[in-house]
């Protein structure tokens, strides 16, 4: 039950992300196919330049055959530093994470304006709320995380299907190399949603202690219980415990 519980949250989050972004995650498919192929001619490339060099070692062969590998060897590194630098920093951390979630939060904002009234005199409507508001990133993360790990699975099975050709045993090294990269790229992943909700819970927390401790309309409430002082150290602890906790996700 709860590994079907959890496929259908993950189908959920994918039809999501196909209907608010069909473009982008299309583009995402794209990319990661083509950075499952990537490897397999970075590896022909360099066999190509070993060979070569071997040859002009050994022989009179003209280094400047070296010429076209190096370069096409140099464009294959610029290729990869590009996806890492370029593409997941700029286009999905500044770009597609944040336009998706304006987008579901305007979605939120329009069907909040259809719940009735009598909801929102009820505490648990504001957290179920403030889930539904920091739920955008998550989405967003399951959906890149699916197509990630179907790059890194195509990969895997393209290289060792490449190596195989060269020796039958290195298909098996090759599977067995991967397994801790793909063990850690979802581990990873998985921590990053739960850092990124606890934060989010914290966050929550220190909003509404700082609210009790300085909106005018608790007044009343401190003066008559002789709260003040209670509730500052609340919002010192929670807001300690907060940047704690956005230093841990930055670094």
């Amino acid at each position: 039950m709860k590994f079907n519980c959890k496929h259908t949250v993950v189908a959920k989050c994918l039809k999501l992300g196909a209907e608010m972004m069909p473009k982008h995650f299309a583009g995402m498919i794209f990319v990661h196919l083509f950075l499952a192929v990537l490897p397999v001619f970075g590896i022909q490339i360099s066999r190509r330049i070993y060979q070569l060099a071997e040859k002009s070692v050994l022989s009179d062969y003209q280094v400047l055959t070296l010429l076209l590998p190096v370069l096409l060897y140099g464009a294959y590194l610029f290729l990869m530093k590009s996806y890492t630098i370029y593409y997941e920093r700029v286009i999905v951390q500044f770009g597609g994470l944040l336009e998706f979630e304006k987008k579901t939060k305007l979605i939120l904002h329009e069907k909040c304006g259809k719940i009735a009234m009598r909801y929102y005199e009820m505490p648990s409507f504001y957290n179920r709320l403030w889930e539904a508001k920091v739920a955008s990133i998550n989405v967003y993360r399951v959906v890149e995380c699916v197509i990630t790990l179907s790059g890194a699975v195509l990969s895997i099975v393209l290289l060792s299907g490449y190596a195989s050709i060269i020796h039958s045993s290195f298909f098996l090294l090759i599977v067995l190399a991967a397994i801790p990269a793909l063990f850690g790229n979802v581990s990873e992943a998985i921590l990053k949603s739960r850092r990124r909700t606890q934060l989010a819970a914290l966050a929550k927390e220190e909003k509404d202690r700082k609210e009790c401790t300085t909106d005018i309309r608790y007044t009343k409430e401190r003066i008559v219980y002789e709260s003040s002082d209670f509730l500052i150290q609340k919002w010192k602890t929670s807001s300690r415990k907060l940047r704690e906790k956005e230093y841990e996700v930055e670094m």
